[in-house]
Parts: structure tokens; sequence; C-alpha cells
């Protein structure tokens, strides 16, 4: 399964994570929006950390952002980057798109769909982003202007860029993210079955507020050939998804 953000009060908080001082990172998830935000702020929050009180702490990607760029176009923000990514394509709704984003310390990448989209020359470590990690929205405050409104799936984060091959295996043939657990520190599938979110890596999420069910998107799983080869630490979270797969359905 994975989950309807509605847009108005519905996200999974992940608790604090801590990324500061990290050299590289990267993400990737599974989305399709409902709606963007036609109205000031003009964002919606995909996830990551940002931290409204005042304390900026940054790390996260969203579409839009009060005008400066096309509501459909998606923004890449850390503190201690040099600069921000904004996507060369403006997305649309009612489109899936499975996305992935490295950073290496010296460029910021964005793949669509298995094609990258954008190159970004950037400098320097990943600053404040010591926060609590949410998912469809921002991290202080409730703000509904920019709660992300449409399906998402299969939340991913690395402390390391994940190589061209990999972001493109996840991304264009739609890989698991188990099938690269070096450095993978966050995992959320998103099943959309119970309250905590189950998270392979790093936990649980908590969820708030009204998201339905809907069916998953069909995702390749590690089988258990395939998991011997990987280091004994991945071992316990391909099993687990595994053991998800055949109770859902998901991937067969």
């Amino acid at each position: 399964m994975a989950r309807d953000f509605n847009g108005t009060d519905g996200y999974i908080d992940l608790g604090t994570k801590n990324y500061t001082g990290n050299t590289a990172i990267s993400f990737s998830v599974i989305l399709t929006v409902d709606a963007f935000q036609a109205s000031s702020p003009n964002i919606r929050q995909i996830f990551g950390i940002e931290d409204g009180s005042g304390t900026s702490q940054i790390l996260f990607w969203r579409f839009g952002n009060a005008g400066a760029i096309a509501d459909g176009q998606l923004q890449w923000v850390a503190n201690g980057v040099s600069t921000n990514l904004v996507s060369t394509t403006t997305f649309v709704t009612a489109t899936e798109y499975a996305f992935v984003l490295t950073y290496d310390g010296a460029n910021i990448r964005l793949w669509v769909n298995g094609t990258l989209d954008k190159t970004q020359a950037a400098t320097g470590n990943i600053g404040n982003a010591n926060k609590g990690f949410q998912i469809g929205r921002m991290t202080e405050g409730l703000n509904s202007g920019r709660l992300f409104d449409g399906k998402m799936s299969e939340v991913a984060v690395w402390t390391r860029a994940l190589t061209t091959g990999e972001a493109e295996a996840i991304s264009g043939k739609r890989f698991s993210p188990l099938f690269f657990p070096g450095n993978l520190t966050e995992y959320v599938p998103i099943i959309g079955r119970a309250s905590p979110e189950p998270n392979l890596k790093g936990g649980t999420g908590t969820v708030t507020g009204t998201m339905a069910n809907l069916a998953h998107p069909r995702i390749i799983y590690p089988s258990s050939p395939q998991m011997r080869r990987f280091t004994t630490a991945a071992v316990p979270e391909a099993a687990a998804q595994i053991s998800f797969r055949s109770l859902t359905g998901v991937g067969l």
C-alpha cells in the first residue's frame, strides 16, 4: 500500500534525525501530486527537516516557493550547501514520478524516472540539520499551506551520494532502496496499514491526520539469494521487507 496525503493535516513524523556535518547525501521517493499550492506560500513540502521556529534547521525538498519558482518545480535546500537545486522540469498533477536526488560535495543531481533532469554545481558540508524529520510537511508548525497533497511511498535517505547506476536503477527500473544498503539511514516504504508507519531503517514513523490507503507502486524487492550478497547489517531490513511484500502483495 501507499498513503494519500490530504494536503490539510496528513503527515508522518520520523522523530529527530541529525544529518549535520555530512559531506554527501541522497534521497529517493515515488509520488503523484494531486494539487500544487496555487496561493502563497506556493509550497508543497515533500520530506525532510525544516524548522520554521527560527533555528534554521534546514534539509528538505519541496514543490514551489512563494512565486520564486513555478508551483510544479522541485527545489532542494540544505544548510551549509552553497546553492539550492531547482528542477529543469515543471512537473504536473496526476502523474507518477520516481525521484532520486544526490549531493556529493561538488554537484547536486536530480533523476526523474531514470533520466537525469539536472546537475547543479555546489559545495559545502550539510549544516544545521538536527531536528524532526517529517514526510509531507515542514517540521515546526502545522502550516497547512505547505502540506503535501497526493500519493507518496518509498522514501529513503543515504548518507552518501548514490552512483549514477544506482540512481537510474531506483528511479528508472524501480529497484527497492534495499538493493543499495550502504549508508542507508532511512527507508520508509509507506505500507499504509497502521500507525506507527514501519521504517525499515531508523525506527518508526508516527502517522498524523487522515490519509487513505492506496495501491503501492510496483517495486522490485530483493530475493533471498540477493539478500545473501548484501552486508550482514542489511539482511534484517531486507527480510522484513520481503515479509511485508508477502503480506500485502506489494511488488508481486
